[in-house]
């Protein structure tokens, strides 16, 4: 009976946690910062991918930070890399959603994961070539992106995307030398 109990009491603790973690993520999403939405601004929607817009996306940026912050090496290296591609696919499809304020957003934390992705390949002790080629396959292609979807905006000022041209193309013959 008193295994019972201590189960039954650890199931509760964890029920009790998951609601506390639950609550905080609505909260901290709550919190308004210069590029953000707040949870009312933010729609619900079924569709394939959960964009920047959506209720749920504070959760998907809780995973995305978890496995970033779980994986090492090599493996960060392609982790920022798939993360810089899903956030340049969102920025994409929010630029034809007309929120271009949201799209150039994402379009730089995409970048600023690539540019992560770089400096830790640039910076470890152990360059294997297949994870460079990799890397500059990724640069060069999120760099004819960014260019492409820099004449997309109507509304807002793309000079930060110039910056990030600027310093993708740095890296990219950084990574070549």
């Amino acid at each position: 009976m008193a295994k019972k109990t201590k189960l039954m009491m650890s199931g509760l603790a964890l029920i009790i946690a998951l609601f506390i973690f639950g609550v905080s993520l609505i909260m901290a999403s709550q919190i308004r910062s210069e590029n953000s939405l707040r949870v009312s601004e933010r729609k619900f929607y079924v569709g394939k991918t959960i964009l920047p817009d959506h209720v749920l996306y504070p959760i998907l940026m809780v995973a995305d930070r978890i496995i970033l912050q779980s994986s090492f090496g090599n493996r960060k290296i392609y982790v920022q890399m798939r993360l810089a591609d899903d956030r340049l696919y969102s920025s994409k499809v929010l630029i034809n959603n007309d929120q271009e304020e949201l799209a150039l957003s994402t379009m730089t934390k995409a970048q600023k994961y690539l540019i992560n992705a770089a400096q830790e390949f640039l910076n470890s002790d152990n360059q294997q070539e297949s994870v460079k080629k990799d890397l500059l396959r990724s640069l060069e292609n999120n760099s004819r992106e960014l260019k492409k979807c820099k004449d997309n905006f109507e509304r807002v000022d793309t000079s930060p995307i110039e910056s990030l041209l600027v310093e993708l193309d740095a890296l990219i013959i950084k990574l070549n030398n």
